[in-house]
């Protein structure tokens, strides 16, 4: 796995021509991430400015948990996984090439993902090994 860093700056917001696919948001109001088209983006500041963060994507996203203001997790098709510590995402293992649909998590290492057909996996290490639940 790569441990992917670096974010780019904006002073102002950023305009895009598209809604959010999706939006996740933390127990902390002023922070949140969100999809736009294939990019990933955070704010800090409640939504005033967003910063675009270099994240594998190599599949579609299709949900995301955000159990604190700095940890974030998501999901989508092809058994895509990404987590997040702030801006450094990473691409971790996946329980398999099903499209995951849905994602809970209570931290950076314990989450339980959802595949398309209603099956469940959780991980108790931060997505190096899962099981089915």
């Amino acid at each position: 796995d790569v441990a992917v860093t670096g974010v780019q700056t904006c002073a102002l917001p950023i305009s895009v021509d598209e809604a959010p696919s999706l939006v996740v948001s933390t127990p902390n109001r002023n922070f949140r991430w969100r999809i736009v088209g294939n990019q990933v983006e955070r704010t800090t500041d409640g939504g005033k400015r967003w910063r675009k963060q270099d994240a594998p994507m190599t599949s579609p996203i299709r949900a995301g948990a955000a159990p604190s203001a700095a940890v974030c997790w998501l999901v989508g098709d092809n058994g895509l996984v990404l987590t997040a510590v702030g801006s450094s995402w990473k691409r971790v293992s996946s329980p398999g090439p099903a499209a995951l649909v849905g994602v809970a998590a209570l931290d950076g290492m314990n989450a339980t993902v959802t595949t398309a057909d209603g099956r469940q996996f959780s991980t108790g290490n931060g997505g190096a090994t899962w099981n089915a639940v």
